[in-house]
């Protein structure tokens, strides 16, 4: 469930697992910050970066425009052709992610989730 002001929805998304590359794949919803770009099926496609930083950089670089950001580490971006793609940082612990972080991170296993004991 997520919050956008006053309104709550339920989204639904789903991860690869193995590796070394990962893929998460996001529901789109219409009216929220996760609707379906114009001639798009999916919302966006995430992908692990071990540096974050270089890689916003690297996507600026190449024409991608931000479409949802929020420092330090949130930044979903548009390439050329409407595809949004969100590099994840492999070095910030988000702990309601841990269960989808590759096996050889430290922040690796259970999530914690709110009300959850770690």
């Amino acid at each position: 469930m997520r919050r956008t002001g006053r309104t709550m929805w339920t989204c639904h998304v789903t991860f690869s697992i193995g590796g070394p590359f990962a893929v998460e794949v996001w529901q789109a919803i219409p009216g929220t910050p996760l609707a379906t770009p114009e001639a798009g099926r999916l919302h966006h496609i995430g992908y692990w970066t071990a540096d974050h930083a270089a890689e916003k950089e690297r996507l600026g670089a190449l024409g991608h425009q931000p479409f949802l950001s929020s420092d330090p580490t949130l930044l979903i971006a548009r390439r050329p052709g409407n595809l949004l793609v969100e590099p994840c940082d492999l070095q910030r612990d988000q702990p309601y992610l841990r269960d989808l972080y590759p096996p050889d991170s430290p922040f690796a296993g259970e999530p914690i989730l709110p009300g959850r004991p770690a």
